[in-house]
């Protein structure tokens, strides 16, 4: 166990990249530690207990170089995992926030250069554990296909779901078996925080690798915990990013409304990148929903904005005024994908780095 200087932080960090638990100068004991943001003048971390900000004067110079930590300059452009088609963010001011874990390039931690800071973490999962917490998930196990014509069977079975390495593995498997044994033809997970957590607005962010190949359709979507409008999708749904496999570059953003479906309608818009495949490396996908308005990032550059929705249930902003939830899900086949090809990969797996969900500190 390590003992942490205020004005010295470089063991902080390098016990986090060992993660090992340290102390504070106060005696004050942290378990499985995590960076989540660096300002200026201070570090606040996430342990078992929750997060904390923690002040300092002197950040060295080897830890900056190690984690791209440079107040004064915007984050390299021409970092692997963040071409985009929009421009790069602005150089971040004095305080302004980043999000960094050991490991993550600096496309990662610009993602966060535009989380308002009068905003705080109120939920998260690191993935930092030996198993997947079932106190904040739960998971779907069925072969309804999604009201998609899915071909994937949904299994809570540690081969579709476990973690691995500090991440989340969402495995998609062929010939696959659930839980009790019995075969299909595909088997994955759709892991759910709804009856444990939800929230009415915020930013909802993850840092994803997406699978790729044709017939795969990974997601990071929220869902109303009470339809309290009516049925789908008259209730909503906001889709952070979902992932067509074999448009393995693109990364669409989308919001669901109006009427019971077959009148429902959906407005969105994708993010195409230049060069590589989603799946190539991380990426940070993000939605800032507030009040009136919903805007979607990728590796921290905005690259949608919505404000004009409806329910013909209630007036706007319903249905985007509600408590919605989170999924994380691996899907194969379906409407949109088409049936994987024979060249598509199995077993694959989309690994999830973190879930991490912000609010303003005085959200009502």
């Amino acid at each position: 166990m390590h003992s942490l200087p205020f004005l010295f932080i470089s063991l902080l960090l390098l016990s986090v990249a060992r993660a090992e638990d340290w102390t504070t100068t106060d005696g004050k004991t942290h378990q499985n530690v995590k960076i989540i943001k660096i300002e200026a003048d201070a570090v606040t971390v996430l342990d078992s207990s929750g997060s904390e900000r923690i002040p300092f004067t002197l950040l060295p110079p080897e830890v900056q170089k190690e984690f791209n930590y440079e107040p004064a300059k915007p984050m390299a452009a021409a970092d692997t995992d963040s071409a985009a088609t929009a421009p790069a963010p602005p150089a971040p001011a004095a305080g302004s926030q980043f999000a960094l874990n050991p490991g993550e390039s600096s496309a990662s931690a610009a993602a966060h250069q535009h989380v308002n800071p009068d905003w705080k973490l109120v939920w998260s999962d690191e993935f930092n554990g030996d198993s997947i917490d079932r106190s904040k998930w739960s998971f779907e196990i069925n072969g309804n296909g999604g009201g998609n014509g899915e071909m994937e069977y949904y299994t809570d079975a540690p081969e579709n779901a476990h973690i691995e390495n500090g991440k989340l593995l969402i495995t998609a498997i062929k010939d696959g078996v659930d839980s009790s044994g019995q075969s299909h033809a595909f088997t994955s997970a759709r892991m759910t925080t709804k009856n444990k957590f939800s929230w009415r607005y915020g930013r909802f962010e993850a840092r994803i690798k997406m699978p790729k190949g044709r017939g795969v359709w990974p997601a990071f979507w929220l869902m109303p915990e009470d339809e309290v409008y009516g049925g789908w999708a008259r209730s909503g749904e906001i889709d952070i990013v979902e992932e067509v496999g074999d448009q393995s570059n693109t990364a669409y953003g989308t919001i669901h409304y109006g009427d019971n479906w077959p009148n429902n309608v959906h407005t969105g818009d994708k993010f195409i990148l230049p060069s590589g495949d989603l799946g190539d490396d991380f990426h940070v996908y993000a939605v800032e929903w507030e009040e009136g308005v919903i805007r979607w990032y990728i590796d921290g550059r905005l690259y949608q904005t919505q404000t004009k929705w409806y329910t013909n249930a209630a007036p706007f902003p319903a249905p985007f005024n509600q408590k919605f939830f989170i999924i994380l899900n691996f899907a194969v086949g379906g409407a949109w994908p088409g049936a994987p090809s024979p060249d598509t990969v199995f077993p694959q797996s989309m690994a999830v780095d973190y879930v991490r969900v912000y609010q303003p500190a005085d959200l009502k």
